[in-house]
């Protein structure tokens, strides 16, 4: 019986409420994926916003650069080889000066509730070529 109530999934976590984070031109972001098509096309968007872009390629890179991103994006799908992409999203959200962006895939419902208890900003279902990508990053730009 639906009796108009919403249903939430008893494994979803609660949203935790962050301050802002600066993310105008200027700042730095990190691409986290073993996909080269999706780091091109984030770094290209977040070029065109004046951002400066790294992209680690390994865990050992990514190991040794460091913090100090305002945007981290990282590729649940396909994460770098070595990479732990949950671990590595929690411990970039736990950064309050990081948003974390996790991109997953739109067949995956599941990563969703995954990202947000790993304390990601923004989930996206299926980061595909086009105007939608360029939308998201100017708005992560504000």
């Amino acid at each position: 019986m639906n009796d108009g109530m919403l249903a939430v999934h008893p494994s979803a976590s609660a949203v935790r409420p962050r301050p802002p984070v600066d993310v105008r031109p200027g700042c730095r972001c990190l691409v986290v994926s073993d996909d080269p098509g999706l780091r091109r096309r984030i770094m290209a968007a977040a070029a065109a916003c004046g951002w400066t872009c790294s992209d680690p390629g390994d865990a050992a890179s990514l190991a040794a650069i460091g913090r100090g991103f305002q945007i981290v994006f990282i590729d649940l799908v396909r994460p770098p080889p070595g990479v732990a992409a949950a671990d590595i999203a929690a411990a970039f959200a736990a950064d309050r000066g990081t948003r974390v962006v996790a991109c997953g895939a739109s067949d995956r419902p599941d990563e969703e509730i995954l990202a947000r208890e790993s304390g990601v900003s923004v989930y996206v279902p299926g980061v595909a070529p086009g105007p939608g990508l360029s939308t998201l990053v100017r708005a992560l730009c504000r």
